[in-house]
């Protein structure tokens, strides 16, 4: 409590002892105490808020708590009428399961054929009986595909397929998104997540599925941060390699969600191919809810078909198709020659301006 023992000593600052004689001293220590006291607050944050902290009080650096008895005490006793409420940053439980998911291997470590939806969508495959995955009438249920792929065939727990490369996520801006992680248009926490590309004309993203699928359904849901920005002009667009892409569904003019986590669900008839698609691609077309371009979106589901299942990495194709393109921008730079003429493209973009 800052008051010396009778008859004691006190050290200050590692110094000699000092009597409590020395009242100058003393009153000063007491005085800085009562001040600090006084103006030192831990920062508390509501896990009600977006991005809490998961409902734990917050603090930015180490805190000891001591209990000690006054001379002279037999009993601790709390005479303040205070109280100091404190929760564990980390219960035991939750401890081992970190150290164990570090040290076990997990199901989506081992190679990707002897995943339990991979056999279960080869033997549908070599049966001809294809997974048909139906909507349940709520948003975000356990019947959609990325959640089928997340959950290793609804046998585990889900986890983002996206962030372990079970499916390969890309967006318009590559991986440097301004707020977000590419994988994060398909989460399934119970907060919406602040992803969003960047404004620009004609932002999308895309995932590769590893499968082949007739979609007959597909949900989304809005992002937070930008409460007004949900989308209004977009298409749903479907692919066999990556490349060239078939249009699923248009939206025009669709203000079906509005504000931040909206969820709904459309109704897709996609051109007739029974071989389905590997690729899906959500392309905003236009304008957004607050007449911008960037994509906002923190949620992604798709139901239908799944035809058959490929046993490749999902996005190595991709990344081979960046690859050659960066070898020949890289082959055309060589070619540059000081006081060459750049004429401008049909097809150059320069952002904003031109409209």
């Amino acid at each position: 409590d800052g008051s010396p023992a009778q008859g004691g000593r006190v050290s200050v600052g590692g110094g000699a002892g000092l009597t409590t004689h020395n009242a100058p001293i003393i009153n000063l220590v007491r005085k800085l105490q009562g001040i600090l006291s006084s103006i030192e607050r831990m920062p508390v944050y509501s896990h009600t808020l977006p991005g809490g902290g998961n409902a734990l009080d917050v603090i930015k650096r180490p805190l000891k708590v001591q209990l000690r008895r006054a001379p002279g005490e037999e009993e601790l006793l709390d005479l303040t009428g205070k109280s100091l409420k404190m929760e564990p940053i980390a219960t035991v439980d939750m401890l081992e399961g970190l150290l164990a998911s570090k040290v076990e291997p997990q199901w989506h470590d081992r190679e990707r054929q002897d995943h339990h939806f991979v056999r279960e969508l080869r033997q549908r495959e070599a049966e001809g009986r294809p997974l048909v995955l139906e909507h349940t009438g709520t948003d975000f249920d356990e019947a959609g595909l990325i959640y089928y792929v997340g959950s290793n065939g609804r046998t585990k727990p889900w986890v983002n397929p996206g962030m372990l490369g079970l499916v390969a996520v890309s967006t318009s801006d590559g991986k440097g998104m301004p707020y977000g992680k590419p994988w994060d248009p398909l989460s399934r926490d119970a907060e919406p997540k602040n992803c969003h590309s960047k404004d620009r004309h004609n932002s999308w993203f895309a995932v590769d599925l590893g499968l082949w699928v007739v979609p007959s359904k597909y949900t989304l849901r809005h992002a937070r941060g930008y409460g007004k920005s949900a989308v209004r002009e977009w298409q749903l667009q479907g692919s066999k390699d990556g490349m060239t892409w078939t249009v699923l569904k248009a939206h025009s003019g669709d203000d079906a969600m509005v504000d931040p986590g909206a969820t709904h669900t459309w109704d897709v008839s996609p051109p007739e191919d029974p071989e389905g698609w590997r690729h899906l691609r959500v392309l905003q077309t236009g304008q957004n809810a607050a007449g911008k371009h960037y994509l906002s979106l923190s949620g992604f589901e798709v139901y239908g078909s799944v035809v058959k299942v490929t046993t490749d990495i999902p996005g190595r194709e991709t990344m081979r198709l960046d690859a050659v393109a960066r070898s020949q921008a890289r082959r055309e730079m060589h070619k540059m020659v000081v006081g060459a003429r750049v004429v401008r493209g049909l097809d150059w973009k320069w952002e904003e301006q031109d409209g």
